[in-house]
C-alpha cells in the first residue's frame, strides 16, 4: 500500500508587468498565428472583400453540365452503374 503523498500548491505572486510589456507579449504571440490579424488590419481586409462582392466575380461562372440531362430528354441510352448482387 502506497502513503499518501502531501499535495503543496505554490502561492502565484503577481508579476511586475506594465501596459508596454503586456502589449509587446500579445504582438509577438499574435504574429506566431497565421490565422490573426491586428484590429485595424482585418477591417481593411474587410472593406475590401466586401468592395469586391459588391463589383461583381472576377471570372464567369463555370458551364452547367447538361449532358445527362440532354439524354434523358433525348431518350437516348445513360449508363447506369448499380450494385451487382
Amino acid at each position: 500500500m502506497k502513503a499518501p503523498l502531501t499535495v503543496v500548491t505554490p502561492t502565484v505572486e503577481k508579476t511586475p508587468a506594465n501596459a508596454k510589456m503586456v502589449n509587446s507579449f500579445l504582438t509577438r504571440s499574435y504574429k506566431k498565428l497565421a490565422f490573426a490579424l491586428p484590429s485595424a488590419e482585418a477591417h481593411n481586409v474587410i472593406a475590401e472583400r466586401e468592395r469586391q462582392l459588391i463589383a461583381g466575380p472576377a471570372r464567369p461562372p463555370a458551364p452547367i453540365d447538361t449532358t445527362k440531362r440532354v439524354a434523358l430528354v433525348a431518350n437516348e441510352p445513360v449508363a447506369i452503374k448499380r450494385r451487382i448482387k
